[in-house]
């Protein structure tokens, strides 16, 4: 039977709150913050024991058969920043982890439950989400890729970051390194630059009175002349 987040969630809570209770010989209590709430805070679940809080964020897994990977879908929230909040968490100093299930039917589940070895690798990837160099600091669409078999590479598949840069001609260049030959080149460097202001004038001036390029039509020659192909 496929399965969701929200069993995913359920289960390893139980499983990690048992192993916690019996690990440090105390009871264990969960706090669940509301979809509102998650959004804000970034983690599932905050499990109390011994006097510290270990905060999770669950998953889903996807099989993709072709890569032999579990794929696990990120930062799908609004603000698509629920994994800089995990990072600011860990790094604030509380235990913060993901919990990656390496299944997605309910069997494995009824299978393991009953053995104590649902919480434990191979069944679940435990990480860190500071160990997971995500471009544009965690901040977007992201998928997490994890092996199938052991040692379980990981792998990151991340949607394309849109960003701005200002355009430029080839005259900033030539100009940027004429001021680096300025240290070795002095000579040359003057005849660069005084090459460079004219010609670059000229060339402003050709490119704001030159005709409209259509298919067919290239610049040959000095600037400003155009023949056709």
């Amino acid at each position: 039977m496929p399965i969701k987040e929200k069993t995913v969630e359920l289960n390893l809570t139980t499983e990690m709150s048992n192993l916690l209770s019996v690990y440090f010989r105390c009871r264990a209590s969960v706090w669940a913050p509301t979809p509102h709430e998650e959004a804000q805070l970034g983690f599932d679940a905050r499990i109390d024991a011994a006097g510290f809080a270990l905060l999770i964020q669950y998953k889903h897994a996807r099989l993709h058969r072709r890569a032999g990977e579990w794929r696990f879908d990120l930062n799908e929230t609004v603000g698509q920043d629920q994994h800089k909040r995990l990072c600011d968490r860990a790094n604030a100093g509380t235990p913060t982890r993901y919990a990656l299930p390496l299944f997605d039917d309910y069997q494995v589940i009824r299978d393991n439950v009953r053995t104590g070895n649902l919480w434990g690798l191979p069944l679940v990837y435990w990480i860190d989400p500071r160990q997971i160099p995500f471009p544009n600091n965690g901040v977007g669409r992201h998928t997490l890729g994890v092996g199938v078999n052991p040692p379980h590479s990981l792998a990151i598949y991340s949607d394309p970051l849109r960003f701005k840069a200002e355009k430029i001609g080839v005259f900033p260049i030539l100009r940027e390194i004429a001021e680096k030959l300025r240290a070795t080149e002095p000579d040359r460097a003057a005849v660069v630059a005084a090459f460079l202001h004219p010609t670059e004038t000229a060339m402003g001036e050709s490119l704001r009175n030159r005709p409209t390029m259509t298919a067919g039509m290239m610049m040959v020659g000095e600037p400003g002349s155009w023949a056709s192909t």
